[in-house]
């Protein structure tokens, strides 16, 4: 939880809850962007990095917001990271273009964590999905990330995108459920 100075504790985890609760209707309410003079499949990939943004920061809102109830977003995205989705990344990236793409970009210094992580992934070791969609999202607010990424075929990167912020967005929701659930279940009454 981000607690501002002077600011009481719950005073600042109502502010960041509100803020998950806009970014998550606004990733779930969105339907496409829509663009003039690019492609379609340019244009739908454009769209759907904007719904991963949107998806991502309403994820980064509700973890800021748990702060020392994180534990619960952590739980349900190990919930969520079964081998069939593993498997459903991995089919979008046959080739590992997007992978190769961004791993190259990830700055060696700061972005080791998410280099190892995706090293991680293409040995087939474990694999944690918020790697890749941390890495996705730095490379595409830092302009580094366009839908041609994979050779021209930007559908690739369109599937990858929808399928990332499926996974962010139901793992979010779940998470605050079960934080609303414990907040709001009844204090346990001592048995003298």
């Amino acid at each position: 939880m981000s607690k501002r100075a002077g600011e009481p504790a719950n005073e600042a985890m109502a502010a960041d809850l509100n803020r998950f609760a806009a970014r998550y209707r606004a990733a779930r309410s969105f339907g496409e962007a829509t663009f003039d003079a690019l492609s379609q499949d340019t244009a739908a990939c454009y769209s759907a990095l904007c719904r991963f943004t949107l998806a991502f920061s309403a994820f980064e809102c509700l973890e800021r917001a748990l702060g020392e109830h994180a534990e619960l977003l952590r739980d349900v995205t190990s919930e969520v990271r079964s081998r069939e989705n593993i498997e459903v990344v991995r089919e979008l990236d046959r080739e590992l273009r997007i992978f190769e793409f961004v791993y190259e970009r990830l700055d060696e210094k700061r972005g080791k964590k998410l280099r190892a992580g995706l090293e991680a992934f293409v040995s087939h070791e474990d694999y944690d999905p918020l790697v890749l969609a941390r890495a996705l999202r730095h490379i595409f607010v830092h302009g580094l990330l366009t839908p041609n990424v994979s050779k021209g075929r930007p559908g690739n990167l369109t599937r990858l995108c929808d399928h990332l912020s499926e996974f962010l967005l139901d793992s979010a929701g779940r998470a605050f459920s079960a934080f609303a659930g414990s907040a709001c279940a009844p204090a346990e009454v001592a048995n003298g």
